[in-house]
């Protein structure tokens, strides 16, 4: 199979951010904190989908600067809090070998990612894995993924439109948003989720291949 592109998932994918101790309740707290002047009550469970959602209901109430500020300093909490998980991280130990194979071949590797970007490069450089030719993290968007904003952004920044894409992640929500995307474009999407260690992976109609290990779903897709 010849592919344009191969998207990663990263935490979860390649690699696993630790989030114990106090961080993510500590997070939720202070979110609360910068949303509450404006009347917007979250739990942030899930914390991405409910900030998406108070982001949207400031920006219903205040100008553009205003909620690029209330943006900010969201993302600024969050961007803490995984820098902290990063520092713990556990690496897959088939990640950097995927990583580098699919890095020396003619297809060209993205990482797009519902963390931070900040948290997102510190995870790479801590894994020792190769640069990624584009990564598109959560702060370049809009909306996480499952949505299309992150695929579409991705293809946006490729040097010409691909016929043919694959998405490499561990949950339905990864192949979601690139189906979403390739869909009416002309675009191939194929998607794998990697389910490891007898972790159940709802069905998904949007799914074409459950495997084992990242070597599997890459022989799957080359």
């Amino acid at each position: 199979m010849t592919l344009d592109v191969i998207v990663f998932d990263l935490d979860g994918t390649l690699v696993q951010l630790d989030f114990t101790g106090e961080g993510m309740q500590t997070v939720r707290s202070n979110l609360q904190d910068v949303f509450k002047q404006f009347g917007v009550e979250y739990e942030f469970r899930p914390l991405l989908v409910d900030l998406t959602s108070a982001l949207e209901e400031v920006a219903e109430q205040t100008d553009e600067e205003t909620t690029q500020r209330v943006r900010n300093d969201a993302f600024n909490q969050v961007e803490a809090m995984e820098r902290d998980a990063v520092s713990r991280q556990h690496i897959y130990e088939d990640a950097s070998t995927t990583v580098r194979r699919v890095a020396a071949s003619d297809t060209t590797l993205a990482i797009a990612t519902n963390n931070t970007r900040e948290a997102a490069e510190r995870a790479i450089d801590a894994a020792n894995f190769p640069d990624p030719d584009i990564l598109v993290a959560i702060d370049d968007v809009d909306k996480p993924k499952p949505d299309s904003e992150m695929i579409n952004e991705l293809i946006e920044r490729l040097d010409s439109e691909p016929t043919s894409l694959a998405i490499v992640g561990d949950r339905p929500g990864d192949a979601e948003s690139a189906i979403a995307a390739c869909e009416g474009t002309g675009i191939t999407a194929h998607t794998v989720l990697v389910c490891r260690d007898g972790q159940a992976i709802e069905d998904s109609e949007v799914v074409d291949d459950i495997v084992t290990s990242l070597p599997q779903a890459i022989n799957n897709l080359f």
